[in-house]
């Protein structure tokens, strides 16, 4: 193959290697949240109380989802 084609596709592959890591990333943070707020929902109804650290860690991975 051509020099010159083998540079496009290897730079067109660390582009996609590094969309999909970040895609991953969002997956992740978005299934954290929602098993936070689950968490929280049910400390909430079961005891009347919520843990702090869960809740600052909601308030956090929400903004970094934004």
């Amino acid at each position: 193959m051509n020099p010159v084609i083998m540079q496009i596709i290897k730079k067109d592959m660390k582009f996609f290697k590094k969309y999909n890591r970040c895609i991953l990333h969002k997956r992740y943070v978005e299934k954290r949240v929602t098993d936070l707020r689950n968490e929280i929902c049910r400390d909430a109804i079961l005891y009347g109380k919520v843990d702090p650290l869960k809740r600052e860690l909601l308030l956090k991975y929400n903004h970094k989802l934004k």
